[in-house]
């Protein structure tokens, strides 16, 4: 849907009653909590990688959903 559609809320009118119920109580509200306890999940800034460097950064799955 992503690839051809812009992805709204308006978009969710072509799911069902009980899968806009659940992505408006469930899955945003989760996203929201996710992106407003950052900086619990997240204590430190993730490390800026120069061009052409060979490192890498490591987090767990919470982290990068969080900032995302």
């Amino acid at each position: 849907m992503c690839d051809t559609d812009t992805a709204t809320v308006e978009n969710l009118t072509i799911y069902s009653i009980d899968e806009r119920r659940h992505f408006m109580s469930t899955v945003l509200s989760n996203i929201c909590s996710l992106a407003l306890n950052v900086g619990l999940v997240c204590p430190q800034p993730p490390p800026l990688l120069r061009t052409g460097s060979n490192r890498s950064v490591t987090m767990s799955q919470k982290q990068a959903a969080s900032l995302l």
